[in-house]
């Protein structure tokens, strides 16, 4: 008796690690999730855990590991079916993503370009920088924020499955993994400029994004802070 009063905790405890479990490994959890972008997932986590050497050493096997594997990027996406097993996804928290005839979902993609983004099925997310009497439009990862600009380009630090890693977009759609460790500056809220507040009502015509807000961004090469306006799709 006493015998089964022991084994019954681990049996619990080893149905309960099963049932967290997704059947594919490396997929997320609660996700439609097909066996090859598990296996993606994994030799991803394996490839930056084992990232080694100097800084030229490292930023050779940085691009190796985005030609060959590509970089994990959250996205949102619609209209999707059994054919699209590129694409990891998650119901969505928000109302008024539940439409039963235009839902739309949290999903994950492996992007090795930012040209890889242009999918109907995929929804990115975009920041808009007033740039002197320019406004620069940038794709960037679902609900993540970038720290600073590098000249043109937005500096991201992400986390993903328990590894930091540092992106760099620019506005012409280009993306690298960065070797060095990102800077870390105070974005500070202001109010939005109109002509961001323009531009960004014209390219939100079909009322996907249900806000925004505004911040001022720090250069490192200008050394100056520029407005920088993001979306807000799920409030």
């Amino acid at each position: 008796m006493k015998l089964l009063l022991l084994l019954f905790p681990l049996l619990v405890m080893a149905e309960t690690k099963i049932n967290w479990e997704h059947q594919n490994p490396g997929c997320p959890l609660n996700s439609i999730c097909h066996s090859d972008m598990g296996k993606k997932r994994l030799l991803w986590q394996k490839e930056m855990e084992n990232l080694k050497g100097d800084s030229k050493k490292q930023t050779e096997v940085l691009n190796k590991i985005r030609q060959d594997l590509g970089i994990p990027f959250k996205v949102w996406a619609k209209s999707l079916d059994e054919e699209d097993k590129n694409i990891i996804r998650w119901d969505s928290p928000c109302k008024n993503h539940l439409k039963n005839d235009d839902k739309i979902y949290l999903a994950e993609v492996f992007i090795k370009n930012l040209e890889e983004l242009n999918s109907p099925k995929i929804i990115g997310e975009k920041a808009f920088i007033l740039n002197e009497d320019k406004i620069l439009t940038y794709p960037i990862p679902r609900k993540e924020y970038p720290l600073y600009l590098k000249g043109p380009d937005l500096v991201f630090s992400l986390y993903y499955e328990g590894i930091y890693f540092d992106l760099k977009i620019s506005p012409q759609g280009s993306l690298a993994l960065l070797s060095t460790p990102a800077e870390k500056y105070d974005l500070e809220e202001i109010t939005c400029p109109k002509k961001l507040i323009g531009h960004f009502k014209k390219f939100n015509n079909d009322n996907f994004y249900v806000g925004y807000f505004c911040q001022a961004i720090y250069n490192t090469e200008s050394r100056k802070y520029q407005p920088i306006l993001i979306g807000l799709s799920c409030p």
